[in-house]
């Protein structure tokens, strides 16, 4: 499953996070006020060893999977992409991602890495439906996971608080049966 394969993309491919990947460029990114803006990391500073724990208590999880999105050119990691948890009673899991490397950002590389873990969820596992939320504000996350057949399901009012500015929260979601209408032109 996502754990154990090398994805490959036209933009970027995926690969499982080692511990290697956590470096100060990688902590760089999780204090970046302009990368963590809609990030629940920001609200404590990140260091090597607490981004270790997290890669860590991931790899260690059977129920989610924390991949290193990388540019398909260079192998150069840019950012991550998590699947889960999974519940295993309804099949879903959440989706959910950030690309660190501002150079990379309005460059179709969020669409190209939900791309690809779409596919494996829906060809890979048995799940029924991906679930993603995405801060007010956040056009280039909403734009991307609606780029990839996501909908908004749901808004929650006020749910976040930004910079002094409550922001609403919108629930998204692709369910297996709109993947392959989408995909593969089947109903």
């Amino acid at each position: 499953m996502f754990d154990k394969k090398l994805y490959a993309g036209g933009v970027v491919f995926l690969r499982p996070i080692e511990l290697a990947d956590v470096s100060e460029t990688y902590v760089g990114w999780l204090n970046d006020s302009r990368v963590n803006q809609y990030l629940e990391t920001r609200f404590r500073v990140q260091d090597l060893a607490s981004v270790r724990d997290f890669v860590e208590a991931k790899r260690a999880a059977g129920d989610e999977y924390l991949m290193a999105i990388c540019l398909a050119e260079s192998g150069r990691h840019i950012g991550n992409i998590k699947i889960g948890p999974i519940n295993p009673w309804h099949l879903r899991a959440d989706l959910s991602l950030f690309i660190g490397d501002r150079d990379c950002w309005g460059k179709g590389v969020a669409t190209a890495a939900i791309h690809l873990m779409v596919e494996e969820a829906f060809s890979g596992t048995e799940l029924h439906k991906l679930c993603a939320g995405v801060y007010e504000g956040n056009t280039g996350s909403l734009s991307a996971f609606k780029r990839n057949g996501f909908e908004q399901e749901g808004l929650l009012r006020q749910h976040f608080q930004l910079n002094g500015r409550w922001l609403d929260g919108l629930l998204l979601g692709l369910t297996r049966d709109a993947y392959a209408q989408r995909c593969c032109g089947s109903e």
